[in-house]
């Protein structure tokens, strides 16, 4: 049809699954970008398992068909982005961006010959049968020889998301806990597991973190349970609070002070920029995307990795420190408006499309 948009397919991983990867496609999609482009979902609605699962793929192929884009944004690597990158080229679509958000030769846990596998054949396939590709930090640009491919198009951020001011009140989450008005609101946001460092944020709050601080764990995963286990004192004390997954993440950080990302291997996390929008101080391990974001004694306090006494001595710096808290958080704001805002991010995804597209 004459004056129709361009058709564009986005690849969601296991919705509603809640993940960085969803989270930055809902965004796009929701976005001004919709203006330009029809958007379209290319669903991943079951896990591939340990061979190629034929069932899986067909029924991505149908979708692909169904819709017929004229591109297909695929997200992440590891075993998604290969059948998502198969699922196009076998259901016609030629045109293909794939965003490097993470690699499975960096997950803690995958055995060694699933890492091998990943590094010289499954992923280097599925960039090489990608149109363009581009990473989501600075880091991973880095690593296996991403940023000499040919295809290789560059850094793209991840998209903070859009703050209305006003829109939440502090107290609000507050009153929820009963938290006091003197308390310093810690909060722990994403996937509750050993890579997001959560075994040593266990450890610092044994170790003697300070009294005003209340720690808000807000996210699924095997830890939740160690949490309540290992934690169970403050627990009852009212010290820590374990909310497992929630779906108004932005009010509960309104209502807290700080935000501990004790990562152990991040590329760029949505929930780090969620908490500087927020305006929180942020105390954030200086690994992979994260001093990307985050500089410090700047807009926030870089700790080493694995280090519990660190974190410890971070958040009790913060929790006698109100206005250095707030002068971090205002800064952590003033770095997104100028490097993650949505019009910024998404000019260059709007111009990547195009690129390709035409």
């Amino acid at each position: 049809m004459p004056g129709a948009k361009p058709k564009v397919m986005l690849h969601y991983i296991m919705p509603p699954k809640t993940s960085g990867p969803n989270t930055s496609m809902q965004r796009i999609e929701s976005s001004w970008l919709h203006d330009n482009f029809e958007f379209g979902r290319l669903v991943q609605d079951e896990r591939p398992g340990k061979f190629l699962n034929i069932r899986l793929l067909r029924k991505m192929i149908a979708q692909v068909k169904a819709f017929r884009p004229d591109l297909i944004h695929l997200s992440g690597l590891q075993n998604a982005a290969f059948y998502g990158v198969l699922a196009a080229r076998i259901g016609g679509c030629r045109n293909i961006l794939t965003a490097v958000r993470g690699s499975a030769t960096e997950a803690i846990g995958i055995n060694k010959a699933a890492q091998l596998l990943f590094r010289y054949l499954i992923e280097p396939i599925t960039m090489r049968m990608s149109s363009a590709v581009y990473t989501v930090c600075e880091d991973m640009a880095g690593k296996f020889g991403i940023a000499n491919r040919n295809n290789y198009v560059g850094v793209v951020y991840n998209a903070a998301p859009i703050i209305i001011p006003g829109e939440y009140a502090r107290d609000d989450f507050r009153n929820e806990i009963d938290a006091r008005p003197d308390d310093v609101l810690v909060a722990v946001v994403g996937r509750m597991t050993y890579d997001k460092g959560i075994s040593y944020i266990i450890d610092a709050i044994k170790s003697g973190c300070h009294e005003k601080a209340i720690f808000v764990f807000v996210g699924d995963g095997p830890y939740c349970e160690i949490l309540e286990r290992q934690l169970e004192l403050e627990l009852t004390v009212g010290r820590v609070h374990v909310l497992g997954k929630r779906s108004d993440v932005l009010r509960i950080l309104a209502g807290c002070d700080m935000f501990l990302f004790a990562t152990l291997h991040e590329n760029l996390s949505n929930a780090l920029l969620e908490a500087c929008s927020m305006g929180l101080a942020i105390i954030a391990t200086a690994v992979g995307g994260n001093p990307e974001v985050i500089c410090d004694n700047v807009n926030g306090l870089l700790v080493p990795s694995g280090d519990s006494a660190a974190i410890v001595k971070s958040i009790n710096h913060l929790c006698e420190n109100g206005e250095e808290r707030k002068r971090l958080g205002k800064a952590a704001q003033k770095t997104i408006e100028e490097k993650f805002s949505q019009q910024k991010v998404y000019g260059q995804i709007n111009d990547l499309y195009k690129d390709l597209i035409y």
